[in-house]
């Protein structure tokens, strides 16, 4: 494997003269909708992110392209959201790029991981990387990501404080998301938590990856404290409401909504909050027919999946997830409410509206 040469890093971010008017997002499109200021910003953001993936070579050609089939694909959501947390407290993207791509490279393994223990065949419409290469050249693949996450962090041009804070940080998060995945697992197959557990197990499993993105981007951008703190909480809020959202798509959705076979979760017995919420509300008799149901692991019997989905439904479990995203998106807006105006946290505002999310990345 090859590092990416310093004048590759630079020849990234050669666009970002602020002599180069067009290429400056404030000043070239001040005058378009928000809507599509936030797509340009978006997309020339994640094409950066993009290059300095691409930017890890190897001597196999094989290798090389399982590597180039794990990292692509994907709406790049948690970098984009340490670039834009960076700008939003007033640093520049090209400080915080290398912890951008190093935290999309961890996202990637921890998805391939997942994908491997769920034995999913499809992710967002796309076949898996254990699907396409086989689980032991992906688990091998995961792993690898995660060395590549690691060397990134390198490539900080940050103090040695702050870069030592960075990746503890990232460390840390590792951790958690790692417990986070211990207790699905845990739940899945046996144990049933309250919805209280359930919702801090998700915080855990996936959450803390978007507090990580806006906390991270937020000290690379010599945030205020109170700033760094406000753009956490955002991140973990936002993060919470996605893979509520991504839980309510993969029970209502078609498998061409979903990128996948819906109802994968009720297949798989997950103790989703939606679950646990259904479980406590249900009546004795029927939290009981549905503790029975979801003990039968293994049963994919299309009949059981919808009696499994009618006791579901019958306690208006969907209408509370859907009723706490909304909650989840208000409370992460209010949270930005101290930042100065900006684009980037107009892009941040932005992704509280569900109609905007729904448009690009469901």
């Amino acid at each position: 494997m090859s590092s990416m040469p310093s004048d590759d890093f630079n020849s990234i971010h050669k666009e970002d003269d602020p002599n180069q008017e067009m290429i400056n997002p404030c000043h070239s499109i001040q005058k378009l909708s928000t809507g599509f200021r936030a797509l340009i910003y978006l997309r020339r953001h994640t094409r950066k992110i993009t290059q300095l993936l691409n930017s890890f070579s190897f001597e196999n050609p094989d290798l090389q392209a399982m590597y180039q089939y794990a990292v692509s694909g994907g709406q790049r959501s948690r970098p984009l959201l340490v670039l834009l947390a960076c700008e939003a407290v007033g640093g520049h993207a090209r400080t915080a790029l290398p912890m951008a791509a190093a935290i999309e490279l961890a996202h990637k393994a921890s998805c391939i991981h997942d994908d491997l223990v769920d034995g999913d065949d499809y992710r967002r419409g796309r076949i898996t990387l254990a699907k396409h290469y086989g689980p032991e050249k992906a688990l091998a693949v995961g792993d690898l990501l995660i060395s590549l996450a690691f060397e990134m962090l390198e490539m900080l041009s940050v103090p040695a404080e702050l870069a030592l804070q960075c990746s503890h940080l990232f460390t840390q998060t590792f951790r958690i998301m790692a417990t986070g995945q211990l207790k699905d697992l845990i739940y899945s197959k046996g144990h049933t938590p309250n919805l209280e557990d359930s919702m801090q197990m998700l915080c855990e499993k996936t959450a803390v990856m978007g507090e990580l993105a806006l906390r991270i981007g937020g000290l690379l951008g010599g945030g205020q404290a109170n700033d760094v703190e406000a753009l956490a909480l955002y991140g973990k809020k936002m993060g919470l409401a996605f893979q509520l959202m991504n839980d309510l798509n993969n029970f209502w959705g078609s498998e061409l909504t979903v990128g996948r076979v819906p109802n994968t979760d009720l297949l798989a017995r997950k103790k989703t909050p939606m679950i646990c919420y259904a479980l406590e509300e249900a009546t004795s008799s029927k939290r009981l027919r549905l503790n029975n149901l979801l003990t039968m692991n293994g049963d994919t019997n299309p009949e059981v999946v919808t009696e499994i989905r009618n006791l579901i439904l019958e306690t208006g479990a969907p209408h509370y997830i859907d009723q706490h995203i909304n909650t989840l998106l208000t409370e992460a807006n209010e949270h930005l409410s101290g930042l100065p105006g900006s684009l980037p946290k107009d892009i941040l505002k932005l992704l509280t509206d569900r109609v905007f999310i729904s448009k690009i990345y469901f």
